[in-house]
């Protein structure tokens, strides 16, 4: 599991559904193609939701994967979608 955290204090505006959906894609828990193998393992988890005041180091998305080789990926697609 790995924890996107908020970089600094303030009210929190949402996800980029999108952003969030592409990154979990790239960790294996959807499909690129329709032969593609699902991993129900994998997923997004929002901590935080619209309007909520967090402050830095606050969780804002939990991340679920199985394998680290494409989190960096999946975290650049979350990046600036929050």
């Amino acid at each position: 599991v790995h924890i996107v955290r908020a970089g600094r204090a303030g009210h929190f505006h949402g996800w980029n559904a999108r952003a969030v959906g592409r990154a979990v894609v790239r960790l294996g828990g959807g499909r690129e193609v329709a032969e593609a193998r699902v991993d129900h393992g994998v997923g997004a988890v929002a901590l935080a939701l619209p309007g909520d005041m967090v402050k830095p180091g606050d969780g804002l998305l939990e991340i679920h994967y199985r394998s680290p080789e494409h989190l960096g990926e999946a975290l650049a697609e979350v990046e600036g979608a929050g």
